[in-house]
């Protein structure tokens, strides 16, 4: 059986990590960067991980919640130097909408577009065990079915038939522009395999200026768009000028390649779409025209 591999939006979601230990560490990475609010819940603290809190290691809070917290900082933002307790499943709130609100929408009363508050059904979006004792582990997976609902998403570290994600190994491809990410999954299977083959792609693409050239394709594809957008012949249904787009994106990218999108002059390019889209065709320039008029 496959997994789906998806590519999760965490930023401002509320995540709860039990436990700080070694395999707590390998999570941190991976989820700080979504610009997720991480709460991490342990009476012991690894010592490797207190660079990612806003409070020094030798101070004694118990409680600590980042008052300055951003998405863009990087850091977690709360820490309970304690165990684990059942009420913490709720602590963010329950994630349901009130019952006269959610009663309301069924109705045909409610519009929730124009007239509901979603910061009133916060919660957990995702739930995380890491600690080493399998059946306190199990409690607050089903704890948090029982209380917040089966769509609430939870991972047991090192028991597959309780993770609703696996980690997998990550790639992230690009150090300056538009990183490119790429997951690795053996489905819980061979978690050291992944990482093999993640360290072989990184050995073979790492060096490639993928940021640069998905920075410039993204500027490339927002500007084609809003260019079609408002410049839509009357007789082009929106169905019809997605597709001319997309085909058109994809052609180009393609003469391209990999090894010249970062080359590629953004303003010569969106020039070039302007002229053929006032005849709506999709006949590209060879590539050694491309190569030749279109690099920086």
């Amino acid at each position: 059986m496959l997994s789906l591999q998806l590519a999760h939006q965490l930023s401002g979601r509320h995540i709860l990590l039990v436990g700080a230990g070694e395999v707590a560490m390998t999570r941190i990475p991976k989820l700080l960067p979504t610009g997720c609010k991480l709460t991490v819940i342990a009476p012991e603290i690894h010592k490797d991980m207190w660079k990612h809190f806003d409070v020094p290691e030798d101070d004694d809070t118990v409680e600590y919640t980042d008052k300055h917290w951003s998405p863009e900082k990087n850091k977690v933002f709360q820490l309970f130097r304690r165990e684990f307790r059942n009420t913490d499943i709720v602590l963010h709130g329950n994630g349901l909408a009130d019952s006269a609100d959610a009663q309301s929408f069924l109705n045909g009363e409610l519009d929730p577009i124009e007239s509901y508050d979603h910061s009133k059904a916060s919660g957990w979006h995702m739930i995380l065990t890491c600690i080493p004792d399998p059946v306190i582990s199990e409690r607050i997976y089903r704890g948090a079915k029982l209380v917040l609902g089966q769509h609430v998403l939870c991972n047991v570290a090192d028991n597959p038939p309780l993770c609703d994600f696996y980690f997998g190994s990550n790639v992230t491809l690009g150090k300056g522009g538009k990183p490119i990410q790429i997951m690795l999954s053996s489905n819980g299977n061979s978690p050291r395999f992944t990482a093999l083959l993640k360290n072989e792609i990184e050995r073979q693409f790492g060096d490639l200026p993928i940021g640069e050239s998905v920075a410039k394709l993204g500027q490339l594809r927002a500007r084609v768009r809003k260019i079609s957008e408002e410049n839509c012949p009357a007789t082009l249904s929106k169905p019809e000028l997605i597709k001319y787009r997309m085909e058109w994106i994809r052609n180009c990218t393609d003469s391209f390649g990999v090894s010249h999108c970062h080359e590629m002059n953004v303003d010569k390019t969106v020039t070039l779409f302007e002229e053929m889209f006032a005849d709506l065709s999709l006949e590209q320039p060879d590539n050694e025209t491309y190569m030749r008029e279109y690099l920086e």
